[in-house]
């Protein structure tokens, strides 16, 4: 699986970008959840390690951040709001939009300070004009 995301985010062609993005941002996600101290997931949790089903609990928890973090991290690589959106009408979780779009606009503010999208990026790789020519560059 991981060589198949490497070749389809590398290929010349804007394919297949999607889903490995996803799966990327999930994972970071994921891991941003398990790398939190103690005393701020207590704080985010609510929940005390004596409860009975604290580990399934728990388990929510972090896939609440690997649900943002895909969402994010794919948005902020396409830069389309619409990646938040169709992940919550995909999941529906009404606790999840608050997060899920203010985090969505924070990476893709950061994501457009650090590279251009991929799709434009794709573009201006081939010496191509369009919208990477008007927005990158002073001359159209």
């Amino acid at each position: 699986k991981w060589y198949m995301t490497i070749a389809s985010l590398s290929l010349s062609m804007p394919t297949g970008v999607v889903a490995p993005t996803m799966i990327i941002g999930g994972l970071i996600g994921r891991v941003f959840g398990h790398l939190l101290p103690a005393i701020v997931v207590s704080t985010l949790f609510g929940v005390s390690p004596d409860s009975p089903n604290y580990e399934e609990e728990y388990g929510a928890f972090l896939a609440r951040f690997a649900i943002i973090g895909a969402g994010c991290f794919c948005a902020s690589v396409c830069r389309a709001f619409a990646m938040a959106i169709t992940v919550f009408e995909v999941l529906a979780l009404p606790n999840a939009v608050l997060p899920l779009c203010s985090s969505t606009i924070v990476a893709i503010y950061v994501a457009n300070q650090v590279e251009m999208p991929f799709f434009d990026k794709n573009l201006a790789g081939r010496g191509l004009g369009g919208i990477p020519a008007l927005t990158y560059t002073d001359h159209a």
